[in-house]
């Protein structure tokens, strides 16, 4: 049987480090794909700074840029550092 080359899914992780919501980002990110969600990645946590990292983005179109743009809005709606 032949293996599927799968491109990894968007992923996204959030952990809360005192008032810092830490983000990690991965996998491929293409608009033809599921992408997380901020709101559902942040779910109740209202911090006071964002911290985004990168390092496992393998790919990225313009999904990704609106992930970001849907968390810059927050911040700014709520007064958090991005």
């Amino acid at each position: 049987m032949a293996e599927k080359n799968e491109t990894p899914r968007a992923r996204a992780e959030a952990k809360a480090a005192g008032d810092v919501l830490e983000v990690s980002l991965a996998g491929t990110w293409q608009i033809t794909e599921p992408r997380p969600s901020w709101d559902e990645l942040r779910g109740a946590q209202n911090p006071q700074r964002v911290r985004l990292q990168t390092d496992g983005v393998e790919r990225w179109d313009s999904s990704l840029l609106l992930f970001l743009f849907e968390t810059q809005q927050w911040c700014r709606a709520s007064g958090a550092y991005f």
